[in-house]
């Protein structure tokens, strides 16, 4: 996906116990590619979510106070049967 604007995103899951994502929040500037990490400790196969949420931000804060002041939009929300392999 392409953004002309600077976004702040976060990244969430259904269950913070068995994920591990980094990072949870970042700045993207323009053309910028960001690489997420994700892990999963194990446990028993179930469906588990994960969103991106993003606003478009001009601030000169960092990417958690951005969205504790405005609502994002999802832009990702993926559904996925997972267990650790």
């Amino acid at each position: 996906m392409h953004f002309s604007a600077r976004l702040a995103i976060k990244i969430t899951c259904s269950d913070n116990t068995l994920y591990r994502v980094t990072p949870v929040y970042a700045i993207v500037e323009p053309e910028e590619v960001i690489v997420l990490n994700i892990g999963r400790i194990e446990g028993v196969a179930k469906k588990d979510r994960l969103g991106i949420l993003m606003i478009d931000y001009s601030g000169t804060g960092n990417a958690k106070d951005a969205f504790k002041a405005r609502f994002p939009r999802t832009l990702i929300f993926l559904a996925k049967n997972a267990a650790f392999e």
